[in-house]
């Protein structure tokens, strides 16, 4: 009895050992996005984790992209937001300009941008460095 006590803890043990692994994976590389693109030159510095987006109440998309910082100097950076249509072909908008931004080391920036038209679901952002 006390053995099969004893099979049945170390079961129980590894199984927990393994659902505690479960969603704690760690990665040294960044979050795929196909809306996003990072420049080789900075893609290992700086990672974008989130990109959200959502109708605001004039029926323009409002998008957030949060930028993380890996290193511990500033990154000067350039990025542009570029809104395309039903049809995938950029739509005109002062977002599509490029945009200076600097992040402290280890911290997180958000970018955001807003539709120039309603109804304006697709986007691409780009990053690269700045000067």
């Amino acid at each position: 009895m006390k053995q099969m006590k004893a099979y049945v803890l170390a079961g129980c043990v590894a199984l927990l050992g393994m659902i505690g692994s479960i969603g704690c994976v760690s990665t040294h590389s960044a979050p795929v996005d196909r809306r996003v693109t990072v420049a080789p030159d900075v893609s290992s510095s700086v990672w974008v984790t989130d990109v959200r987006y959502g109708q605001g109440a004039s029926d323009h998309y409002t998008l957030q992209a949060n930028v993380v910082n890996t290193t511990s100097s500033i990154q000067k950076l350039k990025y542009r937001v570029v809104w395309l249509n039903g049809e995938g072909i950029e739509v005109a908008s002062t977002t599509s300009n490029w945009q200076d931004i600097s992040i402290s080391g280890k911290d997180i920036a958000g970018l955001k941008a807003v539709a120039p038209i309603p109804g304006l679901l697709d986007f691409r952002i780009h990053i690269k460095a700045g000067e």
